[in-house]
């Protein structure tokens, strides 16, 4: 037979006639055109039989629905889902933790977008830059653009494969130069805010592959994660952005969003903030000479009134500053003695210059980043604990003129809002804050936990620094009309100030710049004009639910709230807080066998009864870490996918484990419990089709409410419903939810063939069951539903029972939000209620 097209309905954006192709070899299914429901058990060659007649259908549904949804008369009085999961690494291929993202991610989707009927955006890039693809390339002696572009398309495939219905039209990787021009836009707006500035600090190097990491990308024994070099500290003068401004709005923004999603995540955010007790401050440093050198101290204070007494500055070995000085360092360092250097700080609120002093005792809590100190005796701040160890008269320091009365109150000649309070009163602190913002040397409230941002990375796959740097005008921003600055941009251009010949800089942006923003970029991919529309960001942001590893729930979380607060700042987007829940989605590990010469063996060569290495005969011992090849434990997502079928390995990862935490690939014990599963709801459909449709009438009676097996159907069908919804809207908890689902399906079962034949109780909750099911399991639903609409939408009666409720000519994915959803909504509530009013009567005697 001819195979027709779906025709799609621009009004009710749903598939009409739908006829299907049944030029098979051989016909076993309805979507295969065959006439009959088969009577036979569900098997493995049936499932993929299943998943190969519905897949291109729901590839084509979904483009249909997304293309209706971006197109120019798209109706706009839908309410927005915007369902962002966190985008990947182009890397070349997928692991089974993306596949649980994404997955969890296509669920919700599917939700809202078939069953709520919400518009949905579910976009997906690359999170393209980064040293791994610099390295990668350079070992296969390809250029980078052309390693990563290979690996995107690649895995682009994979993910169509998986028939994940992302919004495709919206594609971008952050190596696109359309897309790192806004990011290098971003990074001149936190210039011009103040925000970017440079300075000498310890950074760790890996020698191997010449470049700053980040502390969680050196290991417990001080090795890069990339090369397993020792990593070295060296001093460089580095980018940084001012993240120290926005502690406040950060910690405040926590208590906005989700406190049932974020809990954990806000604890683990509030912790890396610390407490805002003190402030960071900037000295200027001065040669004796009086001519300004090319770094600063910074400061923390807790006290920031008692700066105007400030006798002198001291710092410790892990400061910066010595390595100018070595040979002084070192004789002091050999004698353990305090010496005067010869710089001196500018005191940013009197403008005096005090002494620095190089302490090698001096040491500060591990978990703080403070690595100098201010002195003011006068307030005993930094003071020695003894006279005897008095550094300001054993050195010959100068004493600031007194800044307080005998009664502890600032005299009334002291500047900046503080006479007349008291030292140590919080007005001081906020007057103290408040002139320091003033002045444009810190005053914002702060941790000593934290410094600012470093953004700089030497490295050549990245994001170019969009900064001039002039002989005679320092570090100047490219105009903004002159973005992007390409990666092979000539390393030489004019000065945008003075017009001189400048050079760029070298360096490149840290990858964590480029994810700050992405989620807002897909609201407006193709805007040359703007990072993003207003008009679009006022629509669909926040996102309302962002998944991702809960690896990346402080640093990348952080960033990405902070350029967003710093984005609300300049008007760009409508509120502060980019994520309204946040789904932190735990590891898939692999179990890990291990000889006891520490040689990984791969798991199908072991007996797990005996933790034996079969080949050998050698104990195996084993354990479950996270996936990687050299562990031999990883699983290859699309083996597992060819073998099990989509929707089998879908519900493999949502069953039995709460998303937030980590599972165990344990194909064998998943599988069962899964597979099972979905024979019984294929056995159900069976059973219903041994009825006959001529023998379908509907008989009220039989669901006698004082009967106790109708009773329990009732109870039971309403704890699976609401266990559905909630899973759905809210907890994420699938794996409740298809616990629930499968008692149901034990319980509809164990019916006799009358109450399949004749009650509107059974054939209810059984239609409820198949519709639950679909956004975890789309295809093998939708078969399910074609099996169900043949027995019950030929019958006078049935027809009837489902009016307003599910319509057999659409399938099951296509059902009306307003009949359906309310019928489930309906039940969950009114059967709630009824129960409720139950027990109450129950306890009343």
């Amino acid at each position: 037979k001819k195979m027709r097209t779906p025709a799609f309905c621009r009004e009710c954006l749903q598939f009409r006639h739908l006829l299907f192709n049944s030029r098979q070899s051989r016909r076993c299914l309805l979507s295969l055109g065959d006439k009959h429901w088969p009577q036979s058990e569900l098997t493995q060659k049936t499932r993929l039989s299943i998943e190969s007649a519905w897949s291109d259908r729901l590839a084509a549904l979904d483009a249909a629905v997304v293309a209706r949804q971006n197109s120019n008369d798209s109706s706009d009085n839908k309410e927005k889902f915007y369902i962002l999961c966190m985008f990947p690494y182009p890397s070349g291929r997928l692991h089974m933790g993306h596949l649980r993202v994404y997955t969890l991610g296509d669920v919700v989707t599917r939700y809202q977008r078939f069953i709520v009927g919400r518009q949905v955006l579910h976009p997906m890039g690359w999170d393209a830059f980064g040293l791994p693809a610099e390295n990668a390339a350079r070992d296969r002696g390809l250029p980078a653009e052309a390693w990563t572009r290979d690996n995107i398309d690649a895995m682009r495939q994979q993910l169509k494969d998986m028939r994940l219905a992302f919004d495709w039209s919206r594609e971008f990787a952050t190596c696109d130069p359309e897309y790192y021009r806004w990011t290098q836009w971003l990074f001149i707006k936190l210039h011009k805010s103040g925000l970017c500035y440079r300075r000498k600090a310890y950074v760790n190097w890996d020698p191997v592959d010449q470049t700053v990491l980040a502390d969680e990308q050196v290991d417990a024994d001080g090795r890069s994660w990339r090369s397993g070099a020792l990593v070295e500290q060296r001093p460089l003068t580095q980018w940084f952005v001012r993240v120290s401004a926005y502690y406040e709005s950060l910690l405040a923004g926590l208590n906005t969003v989700r406190s049932d999603q974020w809990r954990e995540v806000a604890k683990m955010q509030r912790g890396w903030l610390g407490k805002l007790d003190g402030t960071w401050v900037q000295f200027v440093l001065l040669g004796l000479d009086g001519k300004p050198l090319d770094e600063d101290l910074q400061v923390f204070t807790r006290q920031p009134a008692s700066l105007r007494a400030v006798s002198h500055l001291e710092v410790s070995q892990s400061s910066c500053l010595i390595a100018r000085f070595p040979e002084l360092v070192s004789d002091a360092n050999s004698t353990s003695s305090d010496i005067l250097l010869p710089v001196l700080a500018v005191n940013p609120v009197t403008m005096a210059t005090v002494s620095v002093v190089y302490r090698p005792s001096l040491t500060f809590p591990l978990e703080e980043a403070a690595e100098c100190r201010a002195v003011a005796p006068e307030f005993d701040v930094g003071a020695a604990a003894s006279p005897a160890d008095n550094i300001v008269d054993r050195l010959g320091i100068s004493r600031p003129s007194p800044t307080l009365t005998s009664a502890g109150l600032f005299r009334a000649d002291v500047g900046g809002g503080l006479a007349g309070l008291p030292a140590d009163s919080d007005e001081a602190f906020d007057a103290a804050l408040i002139e320091l913002r003033r002045l444009g040397a810190g005053g914002h409230r702060c941790s000593a936990l934290r410094r600012d941002w470093l953004v700089s990375r030497q490295r050549r796959w990245g994001t170019p620094i969009p900064v001039l740097h002039c002989g005679q005008c320092g570090p100047v921003t490219v105009p903004e009309e002159d973005l992007p600055v390409r990666l092979d941009a000539e390393p030489i251009a004019p000065c945008p100030k003075c017009g001189q010949l400048a050079e760029r800089d070298r360096e490149t942006l840290d990858t964590f710049v480029d994810s700050s923003w992405y989620y807002l970029r897909f609201l407006d991919a193709r805007n040359d004009k703007k990072l993003c529309g207003a008009d679009k960001a006022q629509k669909m942001m926040p996102v309302d639910l962002y998944i991702g590893g809960m690896e990346h729930a402080v640093r990348h979380l952080y960033y990405a709230r902070f350029i967003s607060h710093f984005l609300h700042r300049i008007g760009v987007t409508p509120q502060p807080e980019p994520f309204d829940q946040f789904l932190p989605v735990g590891l898939v590990l692999g179990r890990t066998c291990q000889l006891a010469d520490g040689r990984y063996v791969p798991p199908d060569e072991v007996d797990f009864d005996k933790s034996i290495h079969l080949p050998t005969g050698r104990a195996v011992t084993v354990t479950q870490d996270k996936m990687s090849k050299s562990k031999l434990n990883g699983v290859e997502p699309g083996d597992v996918l060819r073998r099990l079928s989509i929707d089998t390995t879908r519900l493999c990862l949502l069953a039995s484990t709460a998303p937030q935490s980590d599972r165990v690939w344990d194909e064998a014990g998943i599988l069962s419990g899964v597979v099972n599963w979905q024979k019984r709801l294929w056995r159900l459909v069976t059973d219903l089709h041994a009825v006959g449709a001529e023998q379908q009438r509907l008989d009220p009676t039989v669901d006698n409410p004082d009967n106790a097996d109708v009773a329990r159907l009732v109870s039971d069908r309403r704890k699976t419903v609401a266990a559905a919804l909630r899973a759905y809207e809210s907890t994420y908890a699938f794996s409740v939810a298809i616990a629930r689902m499968q008692s149901l399906t034990s319980l509809l079962l164990s019916a006799s063939p009358e109450q399949r034949r004749a009650s509107p109780l059974w054939l209810e909750s059984m239609c409820l069951l198949v519709y639950l099911l679909s956004p975890m399991a789309p295809m093998f639903s939708s078969e399910l539903w074609l099996g169900l609409s043949a027995q019950l939408g030929s019958s006078a009666d049935t027809k009837k029972l489902f009016d307003g409720k599910f319509r057999f000519d659409r399938g099951v994915v296509e059902q009306l939000p307003d009949e359906a959803l309310a019928f489930a909504r309906l039940v969950a509530e009114s059967d709630s209620r009824k129960a409720a009013s139950e027990k109450r009567r129950g306890l009343n005697g």
